[in-house]
């Protein structure tokens, strides 16, 4: 795996804002996605990481959703690549359940990044660091991306960091914790685009109890058994409204 520190801080910045509607879809997926990977503003990139949805999704969505940040786990390319352990758990936690494919849904992560790795390993300690970034270059990327993909529902994974960040980045007036907003959606605007926010937790968290329970046992006995039994009928309910 090849990384390398940028040169300099905002090199490459995003294109002013548009209404979304304007050029070719793919065209314009390719311009963020190029825009994107050449970002100087924070932090090291695997140059063979993909920051986008791949474009064969239909535009616009439905819904959109966002993890924290791209993991190191190897052969993952895209933001829940369906052959990455997260990937997998969200088919089975999420999308199959809802009865959701693949071509229908962007698939995002908030930090467009690879942590350093002694950053992804302490994430304490540089917590400031990373919410600055999330503040700055990264939630403008994501505005761009809720431009292009114009989704109705916005669903944020994570026990609750994304969350948590979103709120702070757009200075967000939904309940300030976690366990008050998961599983409930919050009509928000996130950088003028107005969008349903579902706040949920991370597909690794929702995986059922009896199944490798040895895998993060204590946030899954807290939420897996309300995931399945109150926050994943009640996205089933708002995506059947919209």
């Amino acid at each position: 795996m090849t990384s390398g520190k940028r040169e300099s801080r905002g090199a490459v910045s995003p294109e002013p804002w548009a209404t979304g509607d304007e050029g070719d879809v793919e065209t314009r997926h390719a311009s963020l996605a190029g825009r994107i990977s050449n970002c100087c503003a924070c932090f090291f990139r695997d140059p063979q990481f993909a920051p986008l949805a791949p474009a064969r999704v239909k535009l616009p969505v439905v819904v959109m959703f966002i993890g924290e940040n791209p993991s190191w786990e190897e052969g993952q390319r895209i933001p829940f690549d369906e052959g990455a352990t997260s990937g997998r758990s969200l088919d089975d936690n999420y999308l199959r359940p809802l009865g959701l494919a693949r071509d229908g849904v962007w698939f995002t992560d908030l930090i467009k990044c690879r942590y350093p790795k002694d950053v992804y390993h302490d994430k304490k300690r540089d917590e400031q660091r990373i919410q600055c970034e999330v503040v700055g270059a990264c939630s403008r990327w994501l505005v761009e991306e809720l431009r292009l993909a114009r989704p109705k529902i916005v669903v944020s994974l994570s026990d609750q960091q994304v969350y948590r960040r979103l709120r702070k980045a757009f200075a967000l007036t939904t309940p300030a914790r976690f366990a008050e907003a998961a599983g409930r959606p919050h009509p928000v605007e996130l950088g003028g685009v107005p969008v349903m926010l579902f706040p949920m937790v991370h597909p690794d968290i929702a995986l059922p109890l009896g199944q490798s329970d040895a895998w993060k046992p204590v946030p899954r006995a807290k939420w897996a058994p309300i995931h399945w039994r109150e926050h994943l009928p009640a996205l089933r309910r708002l995506l059947e409204q919209v």
